[in-house]
């Protein structure tokens, strides 16, 4: 009988790809708009600034403070990558996303496991918990999860070396008190 994977990742939604969608369809019209609301508005109103005589009060909008922040501020970016999670304990187990890999089984999702087996992961395991509690006090167990890029035919996997391949990305810790 299969056993349940009982520490698994969480399910983590396409939140990046949804908000660059919003911010470029922004950007591809709050200047246009502005412009349009800025002129409609000075003739409207025939506002002048008292400071400047024959300048608009109206000042606008933010776009121009928009576009700074979004796109001349220092920025970093993460890919995430298309296959399926697997994560490894500090015993060696394989975890599925919903079950328990089989200690014998070679191949899984089509990718041989031979090679996740030997991936030493107990190193960033021991790194992080010193990090997180140095005396170990209440960890009941931890595991190392990646992406198992399955499917060399997506996204250039083969072109970039990453096709059949496991790339670890985060490390999940369960604590048998919640205050710690």
């Amino acid at each position: 009988m299969e056993e349940r994977n009982t520490l698994p990742w969480p399910s983590i939604e396409q939140l990046p790809k949804d908000i660059c969608g919003k911010i470029k369809r922004h950007l591809a019209v709050c200047e246009t708009a502005a412009v349009c609301l800025q002129r409609t508005w000075r003739r409207i109103k025939g506002i002048e600034n008292k400071n400047t005589p024959g300048k608009s009060a109206f000042a606008g909008g933010y776009g121009g403070l928009l576009h700074s922040r979004l796109l001349r501020a220092p920025t970093f970016c993460s890919e995430k990558l298309d296959g399926t999670n697997v994560g490894k304990t500090r015993d060696g187990k394989l975890l599925g996303r919903r079950m328990v890999i089989s200690a014998a089984s070679e191949v899984y999702m089509k990718c041989p496991l031979r090679p996740l087996r030997e991936c030493e992961t107990d190193g960033c395991l021991d790194e992080l918990k010193e990090t997180l509690v140095p005396d170990g006090k209440g960890l009941q167990r931890c595991a190392f999860y990646g992406e198992l890029c399955w499917n060399p035919g997506f996204y250039n996997y083969d072109s970039r070396n990453l096709g059949k391949s496991w790339q670890g990305f985060g490390a999940i810790f369960e604590f048998c008190d919640t205050e710690t």
